[in-house]
């Protein structure tokens, strides 16, 4: 078993199973301590190590000021393996509990029920603010999407893998040197990441795609339906050149998801905003509202009772909404596990059972599980009979007739052969 030391405080430490994996990194839980778990890369950058020990001796003020509204679940300590020469192979963290993704949240086939309109709202107010709090004590988040944020019934929002924050730390620069392609700025596009400095206005981009989908049903607001000849472009091009569906006048060959709500049912001051960073801010990163300036417009929506009291019920009773919550939570419900809820996610997309209702679409689902069972239940019993008769398959039936010229089954035929020989 491999010997593991932490670097500040000298504890050995065990490593239990994985917990989760990464393109460039393992999670583990730790053995005798359920509140942490342990990062071990799997691909790990040059600076890597002076890295984490910068985060772990200077942490930023924002980290308590959370108040129950948002976090950034920071390095605790750096892990050592003992039995490779006391090398850095990763760092602990608090391991925080009962949180889903924000990705899981933004996706309403799989989001809980009891998370509606405006809890969403309120994660992605706090959302902007950690941004914001992050920023202004001199980091930039870069790799910011919904998969690396958590969040729990009462909104709070929790920044995880802050080892790829970008920060300079006694004059030297610590850079971001990953991102997913579906958020980054269109200026990243084509560039290698290890040796870009990135800016606060590429992670206002970023978030505006976050906010766009927390409060758009999980929709990436490049996500189109395209109309035009040909293969449709990829998502990460439509994102370089700036084709918006959104934009009025609608681009060539696009047009917005019909799945999708109507970009119409965004506050007006929210809209605004996602005009300015997708249309003006294309070209220009500084007409990007900033993480500061989501924050104070999300507070004001959420202040704003006659807003939510008439888009909350819209939301609730989507008819662009391609899966039905209340029958995927009803399926959570009776199948706890993460592969069934997967899977029947997908089967009442492919099936459009969600087009039935919830009661009737679980009755349906229900029924041909059912059939599923009996079929099964039959075959196995027939071949259960036959190898108990020892019968042929392919000559279980003689050809011969017997009564109203229906095939006579090789059983009955041995019993009549037995009956003429007896008498």
């Amino acid at each position: 078993m491999t010997a593991y030391i932490l670097q500040f405080s000298g504890e050995a430490i065990t490593l239990g199973p994985v917990f989760a994996t990464g393109g460039e990194a393992r999670v583990h839980v730790v053995s005798g301590h359920p509140e942490l778990l342990a990062k071990l890369y799997t691909k790990k950058s040059p600076d890597i190590e002076d890295k984490l020990a910068a985060m772990i001796t200077a942490p930023p003020p924002c980290l308590s000021l959370g108040g129950g509204y948002a976090e950034a679940v920071w390095p605790l300590d750096i892990v050592r393996d003992a039995d490779a020469g006391n090398a850095c192979v990763g760092y602990v963290m608090r391991y925080v509990r009962n949180r889903l993704r924000l990705e899981e949240i933004a996706n309403p086939a799989i989001c809980p029920p009891q998370i509606d309109f405006s809890c969403r709202l309120r994660m992605a107010t706090n959302l902007a603010w950690m941004t914001a709090e992050l920023q202004a004590a001199g980091y930039v988040v870069g790799d910011l999407h919904l998969g690396n944020m958590l969040a729990d019934q009462a909104g709070c929002v929790s920044f995880i893998d802050t080892d790829s924050f970008q920060f300079v730390y006694q004059g030297r620069l610590f850079r971001c040197e990953v991102g997913k392609r579906e958020f980054i700025a269109p200026e990243l596009h084509n560039k290698n990441l290890k040796n870009t400095d990135r800016t606060i206005e590429q992670d206002a981009f970023s978030l505006a795609i976050g906010i766009f989908q927390l409060l758009m049903d999980g929709n990436h607001p490049y996500q189109g339906k395209w109309i035009g000849n040909g293969q449709k472009p990829p998502l990460n091009k439509r994102i370089v050149k700036g084709i918006w569906p959104y934009s009025q006048p609608a681009p060539k060959n696009w047009r917005p998801r019909s799945v999708a709500p109507p970009l119409d049912i965004l506050h007006p001051r929210v809209r605004k905003a996602m005009i300015r960073c997708f249309k003006r801010g294309h070209g220009d990163p500084g007409q990007r509202p900033s993480a500061n300036r989501w924050h104070q417009l999300l507070l004001d929506v959420e202040n704003d009772q006659t807003y939510l009291k008439k888009v909350s019920p819209l939301y609730q009773k989507a008819a662009w909404r391609t899966q039905s919550p209340g029958a995927i939570s009803n399926f959570r419900q009776a199948f706890t596990g993460k592969w069934f809820s997967r899977w029947a996610s997908r089967l009442a997309k492919w099936t459009h059972l969600h087009r039935l209702g919830k009661k009737w679409g679980i009755r349906l689902a229900a029924t041909f599980a059912v059939l599923l069972l009996c079929t099964f239940l039959a075959i196995k019993y027939r071949s259960a009979v036959a190898k108990a008769l020892n019968l042929d398959a392919p000559h279980r039936y003689s050809t011969e007739n017997y009564g109203h010229g229906k095939p006579t089954p090789k059983l009955w035929q041995v019993l009549r052969d037995s009956s003429k020989e007896s008498n």
